[in-house]
């Protein structure tokens, strides 16, 4: 029987089996016999030597004995344990066709094997013209096995390893059923299913062994897509992907140029979620059509429907995409914001809207070959959205904001919104909106107000906050035309205000401001600089009353909003810091005033009324000046004064000085002493509603210094006593005591005792000297 069988081996010309020993039993399974070999080998000849097919440590051949005996070879099964096959394209090519009926020699002889099986195998198959080399580990497979011209494997195995290559590698269990059969020429796979960790993939296809191409067919079942990047070795696709895919398709492979050269993918996914940009994009659906050539370098593919979601933003789209490592994607659909769920930035709260959406962009690979991670960058957009927006973080007194947004080239939002419980209408414009888009830090859009309130104070101090308050600064440039009823800038309401700001960072500038306030009119510039001030203005008509009211007097008591009348026109440069409580740095101000006041008036100025004497106050209850001008400086903390005429109906005066902010003064005057004594002796009937002048036949020149502490008073020789000398000793030294005492009530500090003039005997409040300069000339 053994040698029967050898026998039998033996027409098969193209194979050779060698075997350590060799066992033949009839008993067990009558009519078949069983034939257990040891080391059992199976070669092939291959140029001239014989290349192992297959190798097992034990092989038990199961042949029906009776058809043995009659020259018939069947094979009932073969079962093989511990072996190795090692399978090349070439043998199964080598001499396979006969020129005379175009049949594989392999195949010309029948043969069945109704149950082959193989334990604890590795199977070597190389593709001789690709010199690519897979291994796969067998845990268990069986094979029925039919040779008739054509020889068909239906295939039932467990697999435990499988190593294509460097592309693919996978230990686990895998469950692979399939039937196959070849002619000589390919290799046709036909219901082959692949099952794994609860995914299967069937397949189908056509492998050619002239040219080693591969056609095949596929269909994958819902599957867990970060598990089928593990399995499947996907570069390119972040790890940490998850979600649902299921997909079918079909691939052509040419292995002789080692070329994917076509794989169509019919696709379907839930519930996918990606990184970008440190935040998940959710896939909640999509389906559509992806055609990859060149090796997987080229890709165009269809998107049918698709639903998004990033943070609070849902779409609803279908459209097209190009690409692999940088995919462009042409979309269009519905787009809709959610209120109740979290917002894509934490600094707009309670954003909800929705409208329609076509977009352009490209979805590539962060910085780095190992990035994960994938980002956006938009290259066109047309949308137009419908919003509604409860409060900006950053702006705290901004809320209930509602409009529409219309993105094309060009950005415009046209909407309305609450300041401190006043309603605004603005339109905001953007020119370069995809720019801005992609950089939205650094955005400048154009700002139209029409609204009834505006605090610009609080828009200042926003600004403040949101570039002190994070690590990442805002570095936007927005140029905002305004035009409302009121605007709020150091606590006052000015009215009809019109003019244009830019926002530059945390810079604000103002220009063309024209407003009505303090019963007058203001126009100038502004620009604030974080806590620096420069204030660029015209004033016509502005009531001091209310100007010194509003600003608490000026912080002193001397004259107050009590005492003072007047319109106050001109021009001012002022350059100013604020400190931590907001208090203007006097140390570190500037300004530049040419300044008229017109209508000026003193009321109740109780002290004045001491030098009655000289001026018959008791008939004057308001001191009324002339039109008065000048050009006031402050600088390194000083206010200085320049020569100007305060002609009133009391008297005339010329002054001049220099207030130094840590109150230390020095002031100059030149009085009308002519008008004076004109006054005190010639005409009590006086008009007092005349404005007297400065200057006068005879003048008085005196000059003040001192600080909060005390004063002098010093009376010049050239320019006063001269000409006043006989009178200057009767009548000099009363007017000398009442203005002493006139500073006296007004600071309400001790005054410095001098020696007395003429030798009289009691002691004086001041001190006179007779100088050599005249005093009205310092500046």
């Amino acid at each position: 029987m053994i040698d029967l069988l050898l026998k039998q081996f033996n027409e098969y010309e193209l194979v050779s089996i060698y075997y350590s020993s060799i066992k033949f039993d009839t008993f067990k399974n009558f009519p078949f016999a069983t034939f257990s070999f040891s080391d059992f080998i199976l070669t092939l000849p291959e140029n001239g030597n014989n290349d192992t097919l297959m190798s097992a440590q034990n092989l038990d051949l199961k042949i029906n004995a009776a058809r043995l005996l009659l020259g018939n070879f069947e094979i009932n099964s073969c079962k093989a344990e511990n072996g190795r096959l090692n399978l090349k394209t070439n043998l199964l090519k080598k001499n396979d066709i006969n020129p005379a009926n175009g049949q594989a020699a392999l195949l010309q002889n029948e043969f069945f094997i109704n149950r082959f099986t193989l334990s604890s195998f590795k199977a070597l198959i190389e593709d001789t013209l690709s010199r690519q080399k897979s291994l796969i580990g067998i845990d268990r497979l069986t094979l029925n096995i039919r040779a008739k011209n054509i020889l068909t494997l239906n295939l039932d195995c467990q697999l435990k390893e499988i190593n294509l290559g460097s592309k693919f590698m996978l230990n686990e269990q895998t469950q692979v059923n399939a039937i196959a059969s070849y002619d000589g020429k390919s290799v046709f796979l036909r219901n082959v299913k692949i099952s794994l960790s609860g995914s299967r993939l069937e397949l189908q296809g056509l492998y050619r062994l002239e040219n080693s191409t591969l056609g095949l067919g596929f269909k994958l079942n819902r599957t867990n897509i970060n598990r089928l990047i593990q399995v499947a070795n996907i570069k390119g696709l972040p790890a940490d992907i998850t979600g649902k895919v299921a997909m079918s398709g079909k691939l052509s492979y040419n292995g002789g140029k080692k070329n994917l050269t076509g794989l169509w993918i019919d696709y379907g996914a839930q519930n996918v979620s990606i990184i970008a940009k440190g935040k998940i994009i959710e896939i909640k659906e999509i389906n559509g059509l992806s055609y990859f050539t060149n090796n997987l370098q080229t890709h165009s593919g269809q998107v049918s429907n698709a639903v998004v979601r990033y943070e609070n933003i849902e779409a609803a789209f279908s459209g097209r995409t190009y690409g692999t490592n940088r995919i462009i994607i042409l979309a269009e659909g519905l787009l809709k914001l959610g209120k109740n769920e979290p917002s894509f930035t934490n600094k707009l709260t309670g954003l909800e809207g929705n409208g329609t959406f076509k977009a352009l962009l490209e979805l590539r690979k962060g910085n780095g070959l190992q990035s994960k991670h994938f980002g956006f960058l938009l290259h066109d957009v047309a949308s137009e959205i419908s919003f509604s927006l409860d409060s900006i973080s950053a702006f705290k007194n901004l809320s209930n904001i509602s409009g529409k947004a219309t993105i094309r080239d060009k950005a415009i939002i046209s909407a309305t919104c609450y300041l401190d419980s006043s309603k605004i209408d603005f339109t905001l414009c953007q020119n370069n909106a995809i720019y801005y888009l992609n950089n939205p830090l650094n955005f400048s859009p154009s700002i139209y107000l029409n609204s009834s309130y505006l605090n610009l104070d609080s828009l200042i101090k926003s600004v403040s906050t949101v570039n002190k308050g994070g690590k990442k600064r805002v570095y936007t440039t927005v140029e905002t035309s305004i035009n409302t009823k009121k605007l709020i800038y150091t606590n006052y309401a000015f009215e009809n205000v019109t003019g244009v700001m830019n926002i530059v960072g945390d810079s604000i500038y103002v220009k063309g401001l024209n407003a009505k306030g303090f019963e007058g009119k203001i126009d100038g510039d502004l620009m604030v600089v974080g806590d620096k001030y420069s204030i660029n203005a015209s004033m016509e008509g502005i009531d001091i009353t209310e100007l010194f009211r509003h600003y608490n007097s000026w912080n002193q008591k001397y004259i107050t909003h009590n005492n003072i009348e007047g319109h106050l026109s001109g021009h001012c440069n002022f350059d100013f810091e604020l400190d931590s409580a907001n208090n203007i740095r006097w140390d570190r101000a500037k300004m530049n005033s040419e300044i008229t006041i017109n209508d000026g008036k003193l009321r109740g100025m109780n002290n004045i009324k001491k030098l009655s004497k000289w001026l018959k106050l008791d008939q004057v209850k308001s001191i009324d000046f002339t039109t008065i001008h000048n050009n006031i400086l402050i600088s390194n903390g000083c206010i200085y004064i320049p020569s100007m005429d305060l002609n009133s109906n009391v008297m005339g005066l010329n002054l001049s000085g220099k207030h130094f902010l840590t109150n230390d003064y020095e002031y100059h005057a030149r009085i009308n002493f002519s008008s004076l004594l004109a006054q005190r002796f010639l005409n009590y009937s006086a008009d007092y509603n005349q404005p007297k002048t400065s200057s006068g036949a005879i003048n008085l020149y005196l000059t003040l210094k001192g600080n909060s502490k005390g004063y002098e008073v010093f009376l010049d020789k050239k320019s006063s006593y001269e000409a006043i000398k006989n009178t200057i000793n009767t009548e000099g030294q009363s007017l000398k005591e009442i203005i002493s005492n006139e500073f006296k009530q007004t600071f309400e500090d001790s005054l410095k005792k001098q020696h007395a003039i003429q030798q009289q005997p009691t002691s004086q409040k001041f001190q006179v000297e007779w100088d050599e300069y005249d005093t009205t000339k310092t500046k």
